[in-house]
Formats: C-alpha cells, structure tokens, sequence
C-alpha cells in the first residue's frame, strides 16, 4: 500500500472521530422552544450520536490506511434494463418541448386557487415550530407533522414572502412540478420518449398528485425523492457511475428528511440489492463484487439518516408510537373504514364511472406489470416493495393508517396502466393489421401514437370535473366558518372544541380576535363545562370538524352539544371527514 498525505490525513480524522465517541457525554441539555401541550425533553440521549462518530471513525480509518480507490464494477457485474419499444417517435428535441409544455401545464394546474384556507396538518407545523430556531428543529420532534425538510423549507418561504397561504405551500408546489420530469426520466428507462411523456403528463394532471402538492406537507417531497432514488439507483446499477451513487445518497438522506417512514424506502433497495447480486451471481459470478457496492453504497445513505435523526429518533419513535396508536388517527389497515376511505378517494378523483373501467383497467394493468418486469424488475420492485414493507410494519406494530402514507402507489399505478395502455394498444394494431389480407390495407404506423395519445387524452379528462370541483372547496374551511359566525348580528362568539381548536385559533388571532375575549375553544369536559358556566350558551356558535375523531375520543361532548346547539350551517372541505360545522344556539 502506497501512503500518501491524503490517506494519513483521512486516518487521522478517523481516529479523532473514534476517539470523539468514547469521549462525548451520554446526554446533552438542549433548551428549545416547547409549543403548547407539549411535554418538554431537554435531555437527550447522545447514544446515536456516539456511534455515528464511531462508524464514521471507522469508515475513514478503512478508506485511509487500504489507500481505497474508487473503481467502477466489470460489465458483468452490471445490470442494463431493457427498452419495452426500440422506435423512437419523438426527437429529442420534441420530447423535450412537449415535456415543458407538460411542466408548465402542472404548474398552473397547482398555482391555482392556491390562497385558500389551510386545514389543520398545515396549521400545526405553523404554530408549533413558528418561533423555534433550524436547531431546534433538528433537535426536538414533538409532533408527528413536523417534517423536517418540509418544515425547513416552509420557514424559509415565510421568512421571504411573509405568512400567507400560498407562501406557506409554494415548497410542495415546486416540489411537485419537479416530480413531473422525474417520472420522465424514471419511465426512460422502460419506455421510449412517447410513452414518458404521456406518462408524466398522467401526474401533472393527477387529482391526487395536485391535491398533495398544494398541501404544505412532505408528502409530494417523499414521492419526489423516492422516484429519484429509484432512478439513480437503476442507472447506478447499470453504469456505476460515482455521480449516480452520490446523487442515491442525498436522495436517500433528503427522502427520509421529509417523513420519517420513507425508512422503508431504503430498506426495500437493500432487499433489491440482494435480490439483485444474486442474479448477477448466477449469470457471471460477478455479484458479489455489486453487493459490496451497493452495501457501500447504502451504509453511506444510512449513516447520513442516522447523524440527522441521532438526537431526536428516540423521541420520533416514541411520538410516532402514542400518535398511530390512537384510533382517531387514521384506520385499521385490511379494515371496511379504511377500504371505504380509499375507494371515497378515487371516487372524488375519477368519478363513479371509474369502476366501469374496473374490468378492462385489470387486463391494461396485467399487460403493463408484465412489461415493466420484463424490463426492468428493479424499477417494478423499487415502486412496490417499499409500501409493502411500510403497510407490514404499521400491521404488525398495530399503528392507525390512512391513504395519504401510500402516496407511492399513484406513480407506480400511472406507470403500470401508461406501459399497459401502450402494450395493448400495439398488439390489437398489431393484430388487425394481419388481418388484412392486401399489403395496401395495412394500417399506418402513425395510427399507433395517435390511438395511445386519445386514450389517455380520455383518462386524463375523467380528472376534469374532480378538479373543478376540487378547486371550488378548500381543504377545511376554516376561515369561512369563522367570517361566518362573525357576521352574525349581536353577540356572536365563535366557540370551538377538540380538533377544530387549532384551525379557529390560528385564523381568529389573525383577525385580531382575543382568546377567551372574543373567542373561545375547548378540550375536555371541564373546559367545556367551564365556558358554559361563564358564558351564555345563546352567545356561543359552536364549530366542530373531524366528527369521527370527536365521537372516538370524546363521546362525552356529544350529548352537551346536542342540548345547547343545532346544525347551522357545514362548510365542505376536501380532506376526509374535514367539513367544518357551525353550530347555532337552540
């Protein structure tokens, strides 16, 4: 082994980190900001944060006294996908035109109507972590909302543009215009520019994929950052590029920084791995040597999740376990409320009439499994494998779901009918051409491209009226149901309780309304009680939303509603089980 000055400085860094992780203190005192209701834990543990300086430690040490030299793997260590078309009918040049023109397109689509009410996941992360620094953010997790890069970006949007609706949600807007020419590039490796094209012109228009990126959430950031592992992963398994592993790492590292459970993510590209060594192995005996790259590989992204999760994981499990383990909170996976929310879901998207497509949908569906497998198993598997995993660990862990942590299954499902439709297609030309008895008779080649584009033309106009209707109802209305009770003549004092407290407060402090003055929420029984005790109930218009939420953890408010108050009036919202109802005084 040749030693030069860069490998003793590596192996001196090593050392210092080893030396660091013995040396530092078990536990750490960190004062934060604690937002309302919160337990604070300004103890924490440093367990993590040791070993992560021992692995790097050791990691450097390797790399410095081997002298280690990156080498990109023998062909036959490689896997090349294969293409399901080899006729290519647009240019590079017009792919790249149409593209844009479907950028811009889902751009407008996710500007729109952009300003209206936020609704209370988009809340909480407001108030909880307004005032708390980028250090506290990464350093105390009190609630399930807070994702992390998501939450980074928001202050930075409201730092620039100040606190308003749009600028709160204009991160998950460009975040999910950027997953449009991911998918494209994705659906490259399988397809030709087309089908690509068609395919991300599915998601620029998707009900779904809209409705999450006008969320200020970071869920579109998860879709983004997954497709983008996936693709940087199967072109680092056909080229061994150090740019494409780079690329995988910090797709990895920005993907677990935006939800906490894309963990199954990275999990699922290590069983791939594995499954992928294998098959090299038996074709060349050449994966052992892709293993070891990709185990490399994926230790690096690991430990750069590790050193952003090493303080606060402890806590993150524990608020994950209390939050999930309340039924409120979402659903019981293989259960009758969960499959109906599910199908409530694709009614809004696609109409009733979608189940009509149910029947001929499951054969373009076979077809385009079929294909996407036979081209490239590891894309297929990089789509599915991860939501499996995710579902497996809820079940077991008997953790409440909802739809919404399945974002990954509306690529793949676009993917599979895009590849299917195109499938089916080629073959019933294909099939009707041969029935022609005369060479002069035979259909044009260019009838295939037209007959793809006004099929999913058709689908992609079945979104219209869901978007219509989308766009005209906020996700909860929480400001409306608050104007509403203000324009009511005399003394009208807006009174919230339960879920929708959060909602009501942040927009009546915005309005300069003062709590317990000129507005009032409550919890519990007591606080309940207490208000009435002090208030007159003709004088109180009361405002609920999350009904199944309010009936599971407190039935007891029920039957109090019931005596004082009747249904006023109900703002529809498009999140499930969101209207807001305003209750007026019997």
């Amino acid at each position: 082994m040749r030693i030069t000055k860069e490998s003793i400085a590596v192996s001196l860094v090593g050392t210092i980190l080893v030396i660091a992780a013995f040396v530092l203190p078990n536990t750490v005192h960190i004062e934060a900001v604690v937002p309302p209701g919160s337990v604070s834990s300004p103890d924490k543990s440093l367990i993590i944060v040791r070993w992560c300086c021992f692995l790097d430690g050791l990691w450097c040490l390797f790399m410095g006294l081997t002298g280690w030299r990156w080498q990109r793997l023998a062909a036959d260590s490689l896997i090349v996908p294969r293409q399901l078309d080899e006729v290519e009918l647009l240019t590079k040049k017009q792919a790249a035109l149409a593209l844009s023109v479907v950028v811009v397109a889902g751009l407008l689509l996710r500007c729109l109507f952009l300003d209206s009410s936020f609704w209370l996941d988009e809340i909480t992360p407001l108030t909880f972590y307004r005032d708390s620094s980028v250090f506290g953010l990464l350093t105390t997790y009190y609630s399930t909302n807070n994702h992390l890069f998501y939450t980074l970006l928001e202050k930075m949007a409201v730092s620039a543009f100040g606190e308003h609706e749009w600028a709160v949600r204009l991160p998950s807007v460009l975040i999910g215009v950027a997953t449009i020419p991911v998918f494209y590039l994705l659906t490259r490796v399988i397809a030709n520019r087309w089908v690509s094209v068609a395919t991300a012109f599915l998601l620029a228009v998707s009900y779904q994929h809209i409705f999450f990126s006008q969320n200020a959430r970071g869920y579109t950031a998860h879709l983004l950052f997954t497709l983008a592992a996936t693709l940087f992963l199967i072109r680092g398994i056909k080229k061994d590029k150090v740019s494409h592993w780079a690329g995988y790492c910090l797709c990895i590292f920005l993907n677990m920084a935006s939800i906490i459970a894309s963990l199954s993510v990275l999990i699922a590209h290590f069983l791939i791995a594995i499954a992928a060594s294998i098959v090299v192995q038996r074709r060349s005996k050449g994966g052992w040597a892709l293993f070891r790259r990709l185990s490399a590989v994926m230790f690096l992204a690991l430990l750069l999740v590790l050193h952003l999760y090493s303080i606060i994981f402890p806590q993150a499990n524990a608020v994950v376990q209390e939050t999930y383990k309340v039924q409120s909170t979402g659903f019981t996976l293989f259960s009758a409320e969960f499959l109906n929310e599910v199908v409530r879901g694709l009614k809004i998207a696609s109409g009733p009439k979608i189940l009509l497509a149910a029947i001929p949908g499951l054969f373009i569906s076979i077809a385009g499994l079929r294909a996407i497998f036979r081209c490239s198993w590891i894309c297929l598997a990089a789509l599915v494998l991860p939501e499996i995993l995710l579902a497996s660990y809820l079940l077991k862990q008997g953790l409440a779901v909802s739809p919404r942590f399945f974002l990954l299954a509306l690529p793949f499902a676009l993917l599979v009918f895009a590849v299917g439709f195109y499938v089916a297609v080629k073959v019933c030309l294909a099939k009707v051409s041969l029935a022609k008895a005369s060479p002069q008779k035979k259909l044009p080649p260019a009838l295939l491209p037209i007959v793809f584009l006004f099929g999913i033309l058709c689908v992609a106009a079945v979104n219209l009226p869901s978007l219509i209707q989308y766009y005209k109802i906020p996700k909860q209305d929480f400001r409306s149901a608050l104007l509403y009770v203000q324009s009511k003549p005399g003394k009208a004092y807006p009174f919230s309780i339960y879920t929708a407290r959060e909602g009501v407060a942040y927009y009546a402090n915005r309005s300069g309304l003062r709590l317990n003055q000129d507005f009032f929420d409550a919890r519990t029984i007591p606080e309940f009680t207490e208000i009435l005790q002090k208030q007159n109930p003709a004088n109180l218009y009361l405002i609920t939303t999350f009904p199944r939420a309010l009936h599971l953890d407190h039935p007891e408010l029920e039957p109090l509603m019931d005596k004082y108050w009747v249904v006023d009036k109900v703002f529809p919202g498009s999140i499930g089980d969101g209207d807001l109802t305003v209750w007026k005084p019997r």
